[in-house]
C-alpha cells in the first residue's frame, strides 16, 4: 500500500472510532420558564478589569468549561480585549512580556518558546485543542498565527501528559479561535511599519448569524522586509517574510442541545535571506511552507436536570505541512540543495462529561493520533505511527465549610514504536477563605522522539559534518510539581504566585561518533542527560475600575544538566515583566505599555577556533513596547500608532530580534 493510501486509511479509521477535546462553544441547555421583570432600574455596578478577566471561560486545564477564577489547575489566560490592546501583532509578539515565558528566536526565521525552563520541544502547542504538524528542529514556529484570528490563548504550565499526551512535558498553549455571534460584523485592519525596511499587513473579516446558522471568513497578508544585525558581512539576521491566510468556520445549531461545526485554513508563507561562513562563502537561502488544517466539531447535551448532567463532545482534525527549502552558494560549483517535507497529523478524540448533583464531575474519553511524515532527510523516504489512548478524569468539589476541590486523572496510551505509557496526575485546589485560592497538582510527562531523531540522515559537506537518527531512544520523562497561591481579596488588587520543580530524565542530545582521520564529523542522539528546572514565579496587579491596570511579575529559574552539573543552556535566572494599560472611554483614547526584563544567559559557541565549545554568558537586555489609539465615530474606526523595541535590544548571536520599529494603523469594526 502507498504511503498515500496509507494515510488516508488511519484518517478513516480514526474518523469513524473517535472524537474530540472540549472546546470554547457552549450549548444552550433547557430554558428556565420566564419570570416577571421588574421595571425599576437596577444600579450599575463598574466591573474593574480585573473582575472581568477571571469571568473568561478556559477549557485547557480541566478539558471542559470553567470561569478562570474556578479553575483547579493554574490556567493563564491573554483575552481577546489584551490582544487587541497590545502592541503585538503575532502570538510571538504577544507572549514574549507574559510571566515566566520566554520567546526564542531563531536566526533566519522562527520562534519558539519557553516555560519554565524547559524548551520548545517539550510545550504542546494546540489550536482550539487539537494538534498541528510543521515543528521544525522542535519548534513549531509562534509566527504562524496572526492575533487577527485568535479569540484567547490559554496557558498551562507544568506536565499535562495525563490529558494531551506526548510533547506535554512543559505545558499547554492552546489557541482559541474566534466564532461568530452576531447577525453581522465586519472588521477591517491595515498597518504600516519601518524598522530596518518596510513592514506593511492588512487583515479583513466578515460574518454573519441567521437562525442558528452563523458563519465566518478571515483573510491576513503581510509582508516585512528582511533586517541585519551585524552590516559588517553580507548576511541577514532576519528573512524577507511573505505571508497569507484564509480561513473559514461554519456552525449550525441541530436543535437546542446539539450543534455542529466545521472550520478550515490554508496558509502559504515565503521567507528568504542569506547566510554566510567564517571563510567567506555566501548562500542564498529561500524557504516556502504551507499549512492546511480541517475540522469538525460536534458538541451535544444527552442529559440536563436538577441531578445529572451529560454531554458528548467529538472532535476530528486533520493537518498537512509543506516545506520546500533551496539552499544555493554564490559563485560554487555545487549545484543548489534543494528538500521538501511533507507532513500530515490526522488526530480524533472523543470525550464524554458525567455531572452528577453539584459536586461530582467525570471526563472519559478516546483519542487516536496518526502522522506521517515524508523527507529527503530520513533513512528511508517516509515514516509513520499511531497513538492511541483512553484518558479520564474525576472531580470532587467540597463546598462547605471550605471549598475543597480534588481532581485525580490518568492517561493510558500505546505507541506502535515505544509502546504502553501511563501517565497519572493528581490536582488539589483548597479555598480557606473568601478570595483566597491554594492550588497544587503533581503529574508525569512524556515526550516520545520525533522523527527526525530516531530516522534522520543528513549530510552537510559545505561544515563537513554528518547526522544519523538513532533507532533505538526511548520517550523522555518528566515528573513535574506545581503549587500556587491566588489573592483575589479586593476588585483592585490580586497576587497570585507559583513554585514549581520538574525532574527529566532520559533527555535526547546529540553526541560524536569517533571517525578516522579525513572523514567528517558524525554526530547523531543519545538519551544521555538528565535535568531539573526549579523556581517562584510571581505576579501582582492593581487596577481601577475600567481605567488603569497595572501588572507586575518576576520570575526566578534554577537549572541544572545533572550530567554537567551546570545551568542549562539558555535559560536565565531572572526575568520581570511591566505592563501598564490606561484608557479613557470618554475621549476614545487607548495607552499600553509593555516590558521584558531578562538577564544573564549561558551559551556554548567555539571563541578561539579550536573547534572545541567554550561557555559564554550573553549580555542582558530589556524590552519595551507602546501603543497608543484614538477610538472614533461611534467606536467604528481606531487609529493607533506602536513602537516595538523601544530600547533598540539585539544580537546577532544570542538574540535576533528585529531593532526598533514603528508603526500606525487604521481599524474598522462594524
Amino acid at each position: 500500500m502507498s504511503p498515500a493510501k496509507r494515510w488516508w486509511c488511519w484518517c478513516g479509521l480514526s474518523l469513524l472510532c473517535l472524537a474530540t477535546p472540549a472546546w470554547a462553544e457552549k450549548v444552550t441547555e433547557d430554558k428556565p420558564k420566564k419570570r416577571p421583570v421588574s421595571i425599576r432600574p437596577k444600579p450599575k455596578k463598574r466591573a474593574s478589569l480585573t473582575s472581568q478577566h477571571l469571568d473568561t471561560i478556559v477549557v485547557t486545564g480541566s478539558r471542559r468549561g470553567r470561569r478562570l477564577k474556578d479553575t483547579v489547575n493554574q490556567t493563564e489566560v491573554i483575552t481577546r480585549q489584551q490582544i487587541l490592546r497590545t502592541p503585538a501583532r503575532r502570538l510571538s509578539e504577544l507572549l514574549e512580556t507574559q510571566l515566566g515565558i520566554q520567546v526564542t528566536s531563531v536566526a533566519g526565521g522562527g520562534t519558539g518558546l519557553q516555560l519554565q525552563g524547559l524548551n520548545s520541544k517539550y510545550i504542546l502547542i494546540l489550536v482550539d485543542g487539537q494538534r498541528l504538524s510543521g515543528r521544525q528542529r522542535g519548534i513549531l514556529d509562534l509566527d504562524r498565527f496572526p492575533l487577527e484570528q485568535i479569540e484567547r490563548v490559554e496557558i498551562v504550565k507544568g506536565a499535562t501528559s495525563a490529558l494531551y499526551g506526548s510533547d506535554a512535558i512543559g505545558g499547554v498553549v492552546n489557541i482559541i479561535t474566534r466564532k461568530n455571534k452576531r447577525p453581522f460584523f465586519l472588521n477591517l485592519s491595515g498597518r504600516y511599519g519601518h524598522g530596518d525596511g518596510h513592514l506593511m499587513d492588512a487583515n479583513g473579516s466578515t460574518g454573519f448569524y441567521w437562525k442558528g446558522w452563523s458563519g465566518q471568513l478571515s483573510l491576513t497578508w503581510l509582508r516585512y522586509d528582511a533586517w541585519d544585525l551585524d552590516p559588517s558581512d553580507p548576511g541577514t539576521t532576519g528573512s524577507d517574510d511573505h505571508f497569507f491566510q484564509v480561513s473559514g468556520r461554519t456552525s449550525y445549531r441541530i436543535s437546542p442541545r446539539t450543534h455542529i461545526s466545521l472550520r478550515g485554513d490554508y496558509q502559504l508563507r515565503d521567507r528568504a535571506g542569506i547566510d554566510n561562513n567564517s571563510v567567506g562563502a555566501v548562500y542564498d537561502r529561500k524557504n516556502r511552507t504551507e499549512t492546511s488544517t480541517a475540522s469538525f466539531f460536534l458538541n451535544s447535551l444527552l442529559l440536563a436536570n436538577e441531578d445529572l448532567m451529560l454531554r458528548l463532545r467529538w472532535k476530528n482534525s486533520m493537518a498537512y505541512f509543506r516545506d520546500q527549502f533551496l539552499y544555493s552558494h554564490r559563485g560554487g560549483v555545487d549545484p543548489p540543495t534543494f528538500q521538501k517535507t511533507h507532513d500530515w497529523i490526522g488526530q480524533s478524540v472523543a470525550q464524554l462529561d458525567l455531572g452528577v448533583g453539584s459536586s461530582h464531575f467525570i471526563s472519559v474519553g478516546l483519542d487516536a493520533l496518526y502522522e506521517h511524515l515524508e523527507t529527503d532527510r530520513l533513512q528511508e523516504a517516509y515514516a509513520h505511527r499511531f497513538r492511541g489512548a483512553m484518558f479520564a478524569q474525576y472531580e470532587w468539589m467540597l463546598l462547605k465549610p471550605i471549598r475543597i476541590s480534588l481532581v485525580p486523572g490518568v492517561r493510558v496510551g500505546y505507541d506502535t514504536q515505544f509502546g504502553p505509557t501511563v501517565n497519572p496526575k493528581m490536582s488539589l485546589r483548597i479555598d480557606p477563605v473568601k478570595g483566597l485560592a491554594i492550588r497544587a497538582s503533581y503529574g508525569w510527562g512524556f515526550r516520545a522522539p520525533d522523527f527526525k531523531e530516531l530516522y534522520l540522515q543528513f549530510e552537510n559537506g559545505a561544515a563537513g559534518y554528518v547526522v544519523i537518527g538513532n533507532h533505538d531512544l526511548k520517550p523522555e520523562l518528566s515528573k513535574s510539581l506545581q503549587v500556587g497561591v491566588e489573592w483575589l481579596g479586593t476588585s483592585w488588587l490580586t497576587f497570585r504566585a507559583n513554585f514549581y520543580r520538574n525532574d527529566l530524565e532520559n533527555l535526547i542530545n546529540t553526541e560524536t561518533i569517533p571517525t578516522g582521520a579525513g572523514e567528517p564529523l558524525r554526530i547523531t542522539y543519545r538519551n544521555i542527560d538528565a535535568a531539573v528546572t526549579q523556581g517562584v514565579e510571581t505576579q501582582i496587579a492593581f487596577s481601577y475600575q475600567k481605567y488603569i491596570q497595572l501588572t507586575l511579575g518576576y520570575a526566578f529559574l534554577m537549572s541544572e544538566d545533572l550530567s554537567t552539573k551546570q545551568a542549562l543552556l539558555g535559560r536565565t535566572p531572572h526575568r520581570g515583566n511591566v505592563s501598564l494599560f490606561a484608557q479613557h472611554p470618554g475621549l476614545g483614547l487607548r495607552l499600553t505599555l509593555s516590558g521584558t526584563f531578562v538577564g544573564v544567559r549561558p551559551f556554548e559557541q567555539d571563541l578561539n577556533g579550536d573547534g572545541a565549545l567554550e561557555r559564554v554568558d550573553a549580555d542582558a537586555y530589556a524590552l519595551l513596547h507602546a501603543r497608543l489609539s484614538y477610538t472614533f465615530w461611534r467606536k467604528k474606526f481606531e487609529v493607533f500608532l506602536s513602537l516595538r523595541n523601544i530600547l533598540n535590544a539585539g544580537d546577532p548571536r544570542f538574540l535576533p530580534i528585529r531593532p526598533r520599529t514603528f508603526y500606525v494603523g487604521l481599524r474598522f469594526r462594524h
